[in-house]
């Protein structure tokens, strides 16, 4: 019964993200993708079929800024109980302005919406939408 719980209500965050976001992506406890998104990589310019598993996210992060940023606010986004780690993490959402590298020379000015949440088998992840805008100016770098 609370399995089925926690896919409702991951689903239920992926979808309200997808709704958002230009692209939701997942990843895992160090930041890094737990799978190709191929919207991701046509966003930023590296072809979808160029494969994302294993890389860190805060790699498309040019500024210093930033990637340390986004790091601590995703590190701190949840405890788990008492150090417990059967214990569920209450998933508490965040979000975050921030520049995208879009391809060599380009970038793009995006908000980040994340949270982190434990699946089924106990592993720390994050679901992560990223919605460019459009009219906001992006700093030099």
């Amino acid at each position: 019964a609370e399995a089925n719980s926690m896919q409702r209500e991951n689903s239920a965050t992926k979808r309200l993200l997808g709704l958002m976001c230009d692209v939701v992506l997942e990843l895992d406890a160090d930041l890094c993708f737990m799978c190709h998104v191929p919207r991701f990589s046509a966003i930023v310019s590296m072809g979808t079929n160029r494969g994302l598993k294993g890389l860190k996210f805060e790699d498309f992060l040019p500024i210093d800024y930033d990637r340390e940023r986004f790091r601590s606010l995703a590190s701190e986004a949840t405890v788990v109980d008492d150090g417990d780690e059967e214990a569920p993490l209450s998933p508490t959402p965040g979000a975050m302005h921030a520049t995208m590298r879009a391809s060599e020379d380009s970038k793009l000015s995006v908000e980040i919406f994340y949270v982190k949440y434990r699946d089924f088998d106990g592993a720390v992840r994050y679901l992560v939408g990223i919605h460019e805008l459009t009219d906001q100016p992006i700093p030099d770098l």
